[in-house]
């Protein structure tokens, strides 16, 4: 019979988890069924550096994308924040109207998808189609 390695705690693991996600080129963030970020991604965080403290954990997730909303980081929302921050959210609560894609500031296309875990929390992903939008736009 095999030797089995021996096991890490359980902190040590989630840590590698968190270092292997920030490897990823895509954004990566853990909401727990409370819509409060539980934990994001180092790309996450990096595209959304002018609302950093809104991407820590703890944080309402609405309440980041208020922050990003104010800061101007959606150019769609201009002129109808309330109209776009009241559809961003109703996305967020239910489960349709994903995958979406949106202009970020700085001309950066990106499309998010959300999967809804079990116990009610969910993960979003997100990846710059900025290149692909190009393309279909010079069609």
């Amino acid at each position: 019979m095999a030797k089995r390695g021996k096991k890490r705690p359980v902190g040590r693991e989630l840590e590698s988890l968190g270092e292997i996600l920030d490897c990823l080129q895509e954004s990566f963030v853990i909401c727990d069924s409370a819509d409060h970020i539980v934990f994001a991604n180092s790309r996450f965080k990096a595209m959304n550096a002018a609302v950093e403290p809104f991407t820590r954990p703890g944080t309402p997730y609405p309440r980041f994308i208020e922050a990003g909303l104010a800061d101007g980081m959606f150019p769609a929302a201009k002129g109808r924040e309330r109209e776009w921050l009241e559809a961003a959210l109703a996305r967020r609560r239910g489960d349709s109207g994903w995958p979406v894609e949106y202009q970020r500031r700085g001309g950066i296309w990106w499309l998010a998808n959300r999967t809804r875990l079990p116990d009610g929390g969910t993960i979003t992903v997100g990846v710059d189609i900025t290149a692909r939008k190009a393309a279909e736009e010079a069609l």
